[in-house]
């Protein structure tokens, strides 16, 4: 009786041969992504809340009631770069 051909083996799924007969190895982990975001916040003034919000600014009223509230409100900027947020020009 010819003796059983080596090719016709039967590996568990993790160890099946590839084509140049190496096992395959353990797939390595996936690390954790790591998202940086900068947040800036600013007073921004009743009358220049339009312009900031063109800039890309979130401007919210969270100071009405409040002394502060009668001059500004509260606007942030959020980027994926640490770099100087846009601002209306200055007269």
């Amino acid at each position: 009786m010819p003796q059983a051909s080596t090719t016709n083996q039967t590996y568990t799924t993790t160890e099946r041969m590839n084509d140049c007969g190496f096992k395959r190895g353990k797939q390595p982990t996936r690390k954790p992504r790591t998202i940086v975001t900068y947040k800036f916040v600013a007073y921004v003034p009743h009358h220049l809340k339009q312009e900031y919000e063109s800039l890309g600014w979130r401007v919210k009223d969270t100071l009405a009631g409040t002394h502060h509230g009668d001059w500004s409100c509260i606007g942030e900027y959020v980027s994926d770069r640490d770099e100087e947020p846009p601002t209306p020009r200055r007269p």
